[in-house]
């Protein structure tokens, strides 16, 4: 039940992540103009490589964090991953 505990705890964080990165990306996309804007007007430049870079931030962090979700659910529900996990139950119920 503990790890059922954690699993919950971890995905509402996941999704807690991708719901903020979803409003952080509406607002980059409103303001759109200026990251397109400081690329001639040197006075917006500044502006504009934020923009850039918090735009690079938030595209890159659905695929990331997806990924990493894909490889933890493909090794808990790998048959190799549960006998140990059985094995482990074993032992502590015994100990």
């Amino acid at each position: 039940i503990i790890l059922f505990i954690i699993t919950a705890f971890v995905l509402f964080s996941l999704a807690f992540i991708l719901l903020a990165r979803f409003v952080i990306l509406l607002f980059l996309i409103i303001l759109a103009p200026i990251g397109f804007a400081g690329l001639a007007v040197p006075q917006l430049k500044s502006t504009a490589d934020k923009w850039w870079s918090e735009l690079f931030k938030q595209t890159l962090t659905a695929p990331i964090l997806l990924l990493l979700l894909y490889i933890a659910l493909a090794i808990i529900t790998d048959a190799r991953f549960m006998m140990l996990e059985i094995v482990f139950v074993l032992i502590v119920c015994i100990d």
